[in-house]
């Protein structure tokens, strides 16, 4: 099932699955509640390592060439979906100079989490700091976007899961994202990695100009080389949620074997 797919009934019984799981000790990912709801932070880093897919992410996103070359690239492999992380201040300031950039994104299936607002290390950021700094970042959003899309992922900021990040992600029900696999960089010294991916990674790319120019095309054309699809954070994610609680044979999330299904 793909991310485009999942109502908000789907949200609602996979976040009771994995309620339920937690209390049955079979570790789950927490998927995306209501804001301010009660819940565990969760660290979704990598997918499913059985499965043909991996999650290319871009952070960052200041340089609005650097996007509409990105958006060319992606247009050349029309099955290919990837995840932005902008911040809140790239987010306002592409949209100024190319109008509906971001709102075009989102049309093309492509999906958008947050990397904060001015990507001030959450280390140093207490939590009703970080709340203030993801409203704003959404109200960004909101202004750039006619759709509003849902937002369900956030990165922080150099990497830095502090306590008080993990605390702004279970206030907002956001699901904190890392990465298995870095694909930035030279070409040269990024092709070892980008050869050595593995089903399920999720990858880091920033959107500068050897990622975009050189390392996105490569990555793109390797992917589709060995039969790997390219999808949105969202789809990795759940497809892991099926795998962590299990999907029984009659199509519904299950604990353990033994399913009957219904006549």
């Amino acid at each position: 099932m793909k991310s485009k797919d999942f109502t908000r009934r789907d949200f609602l019984k996979l976040s009771g699955a994995s309620i339920a799981a937690g209390m049955l000790g079979v570790h789950a990912p927490r998927v995306l509640a209501d804001s301010g709801q009660a819940g565990s932070f969760q660290v979704f880093r990598h997918g499913r390592r059985d499965q043909a897919k991996v999650a290319l992410s871009y952070d960052d996103c200041h340089l609005v060439k650097k996007l509409q070359e990105l958006e060319e690239i992606l247009r050349d492999y029309p099955d290919a979906r990837v995840t932005f992380f902008p911040t809140g201040e790239a987010l306002l300031k592409t949209n100024d100079k190319d109008a509906g950039i971001w709102q075009r994104f989102i049309e093309q299936g492509h999906e958008i989490g947050s990397h904060t607002f001015d990507h001030v290390n959450p280390g140093i950021r207490s939590t009703p700091n970080l709340l203030a700094d993801y409203a704003k970042w959404l109200a960004a959003l909101h202004q750039v976007t006619e759709s509003r899309p849902q937002v369900r992922f956030a990165r922080p900021p150099f990497g830095n899961l502090s306590p008080s990040y993990q605390e702004m992600c279970v206030e907002y029900g956001l699901v904190a994202t890392m990465w298995s696999a870095s694909w930035g960089g030279e070409l040269a010294l990024a092709q070892k990695n980008i050869e050595a991916v593995e089903y399920g990674d999720v990858v880091l790319f920033h959107v500068g100009w050897g990622d975009v120019d050189a390392n996105t095309p490569f990555a793109l054309s390797l992917l589709e080389e060995r039969g790997i699809r390219a999808v949105t954070m969202s789809e990795l994610y759940f497809a892991s949620v099926h795998e962590e609680i299990g999907v029984g044979s009659c199509g519904t999330l299950a604990f353990g074997g033994g399913q009957r299904c219904p006549e």
